[in-house]
């Protein structure tokens, strides 16, 4: 009789950790496609993420964080940085106007997290998008 219980008790204890992880990545990937469509909105943030899903914005950072293994800052910025790279390498524009295209109001604040990320500026980068595409 305890083997059964027990046995039961696992597969209860088993299929709970399973839901739970299925509800932690289904709100993660809704806060993904919520990035991947508005990341250009500048008011675009974790607390307006987590309103919008009717959570609180704690709950709802701990809960990506343990699906991504990162934050929901930290992935809105690669994300935004990500497109900042493909206008910056497919387009002429001013640096500026590339900020405010992927969601930076501030530009010196793009500067500095496009070069946290990136390990350069936004105009070393695009220099070196163009000059290797000119050895090319």
């Amino acid at each position: 009789m305890d083997t059964t219980f027990s046995d039961a008790f696992r597969k209860i204890v088993r299929n709970n950790r399973e839901l739970h992880r299925q509800h932690i990545d289904q709100l993660a990937s809704q806060v993904v496609r919520q990035i991947e469509q508005s990341y250009a909105d500048s008011d675009l943030s974790p607390t307006r993420i987590a309103d919008s899903l009717g959570m609180s914005s704690a709950y709802l950072g701990r809960i990506f964080r343990e699906s991504t293994q990162t934050s929901i800052s930290q992935y809105l910025n690669q994300t935004r940085i990500r497109r900042a790279e493909e206008l910056l390498r497919e387009t002429e524009q001013p640096v500026e106007t590339v900020a405010g295209l992927v969601g930076f109001s501030n530009p010196k604040y793009f500067y500095v997290v496009f070069k946290n990320i990136t390990g350069q500026t936004p105009l070393q980068f695009r220099k070196a998008v163009h000059s290797a595409s000119e050895k090319n």
